[in-house]
């Protein structure tokens, strides 16, 4: 027996959930770290473009370029770099992990927002 895929509402609904989410999940800070200034530039940025393109695909769909809704590699490197550089138990290594974890999030997002998207093309 074949399962049934999600609807396109209830994708919308699990986009909306994971967005709300993001907005409440507090914004990683660099801690002051020297070492930390580039992710946390490379992330407010990201941050800011990613949450504009999810609240207008939950506005109004037809507004948005999906290939906004992207993964950043040069983030996703400097996140690696630095969680193999810095032990879980220093301080830049915790901000560093705090980051992946937002970028988790971030990442599920885009995935959901895709989804969606994908969803009413068909």
């Amino acid at each position: 027996m074949k399962a049934a895929t999600p609807s396109v509402e209830a994708r919308r609904v699990e986009l909306a959930q994971l967005y709300r989410e993001f907005r409440i999940r507090r914004f990683p800070g660099s801690r002051g770290h020297n070492e930390t200034d580039l992710i946390h530039t490379l992330m407010i940025q990201y941050d800011a473009e990613i949450a504009l393109g999810v609240e207008l695909l939950l506005n109004d769909p037809q507004s948005v370029d999906p290939s906004g809704l992207r993964e950043d590699e040069q983030i996703e490197n400097e996140i690696t770099r630095l969680v193999a550089s810095y032990s879980a138990d220093s301080d830049i290594g915790r901000v560093a992990r705090n980051y992946a974890g937002y970028y988790e999030l971030i990442k599920k997002l885009i995935d959901a927002a895709k989804s969606y998207l994908k969803a009413r093309e068909c």
